[in-house]
């Protein structure tokens, strides 16, 4: 896999071979760990030819259909995580973080292309009228919601960039097609245990990975206006 927390939570040092998607998982595995023994397969990304990313797009299309302003050229893919209680970012950070995103399109020309992880409690929604005002956004074709059950890479191919709260795997496959990722790090994890290998998996970039919203939206702008693209 691209991401790099799920496969560390899998891999033990005494693994004879491991399959990875690229060779930046075989560097941290082996560094991370001092490992001499593993060999490492690099695979490739499946996601590049099974399911075709023209079939992606074409699946996406044909949901959204006319319910985007197509006079708005900026898409962005809004990807959130498990919201219980018990899950690593509990409602209150989901709340915060769709009422800022939701901001963000109200006040500027930014098509959102929210693709949830799980159906949006109703705890979340009634934070600040977020229902009423994803309808609103929904009315205005500023905003479409998909199935929880979508594939992130039907939001994502459709995308100039994509917004997702912690590091999370879906801003990260995202990226693998093109999409530009930006993440918000409300678990710092620059400060945690994972800091080492953070830093060696490349979320250590301040300016595409941010504990602070608005620096991250000051931060995609550019990239909407072609300056990163």
């Amino acid at each position: 896999r691209s991401d790099i927390y799920f496969p560390m939570s899998y891999f033990q040092p005494i693994h004879d071979v491991f399959f990875t998607w690229g060779d930046l998982s075989k560097v941290v595995f082996s560094e991370y760990h001092h490992n001499k023994i593993t060999k490492f397969i690099n695979v490739g990304n499946l996601f590049y030819s099974f399911p075709k990313l023209e079939k992606l797009r074409e699946n996406a299309l044909s949901k959204i259909k006319n319910n985007l302003d197509k006079d708005i050229i900026l898409n962005l893919a809004v990807f959130d995580r498990s919201s219980s209680e018990s899950s690593y970012i509990p409602p209150k950070y989901h709340s915060y973080f769709y009422d800022k995103v939701i901001e963000l399109s109200e006040n500027n020309k930014i098509n959102l292309l929210i693709k949830p992880k799980q159906p949006i409690k109703d705890e979340i929604l009634n934070y600040r009228k977020i229902r009423s005002r994803i309808h609103n956004l929904i009315d205005k074709k500023k905003l479409f919601l998909f199935n929880h059950q979508d594939s992130i890479y039907e939001a994502a191919c459709l995308s100039n960039a994509s917004l997702s709260i912690g590091l999370n795997t879906a801003g990260v496959m995202g990226a693998v097609m093109g999409t530009t990722p930006f993440f918000w790090d409300v678990q710092k994890t620059s400060n945690s245990t994972y800091q080492k290998i953070s830093e060696m998996a490349g979320f250590n970039n301040e300016f595409f990975i941010s504990e602070d919203l608005d620096t991250l939206f000051d931060n995609i702008f550019p990239v909407f206006s072609g300056h990163l693209l």
